[in-house]
């Protein structure tokens, strides 16, 4: 899972450790991401889609990189933290 590093050697200057596992269909999407910066902090990210319309798969398929960098993103974090806050 960590084919990451080979695809982008630059990874090794930001992570501990990173993988990467994903596969679909024409109705199912599935991923599993983990990683753990330098610094020690860690994101693990499960997602499981199922009955997927073609239209509904092609988006998710276009967007999920965006939706992991997002999730991995310190600045995106306090974004969702603050918006949670009461």
């Amino acid at each position: 899972m960590e084919w990451i590093y080979e695809a982008n050697p630059a990874n090794r200057n930001v992570y501990q450790h990173i993988g990467l596992k994903g596969g679909s269909t024409a109705f199912v999407l599935t991923l599993a991401f983990y990683a753990t910066t330098k610094a020690g902090d860690r994101t693990q990210i499960v997602v499981f889609f199922n009955d997927l319309t073609p239209a509904e798969s092609a988006l998710l398929n276009k967007n999920l990189n965006t939706f992991i960098q997002q999730c991995t993103d310190p600045v995106s974090h306090q974004v969702v933290i603050n918006a949670l806050k009461p």
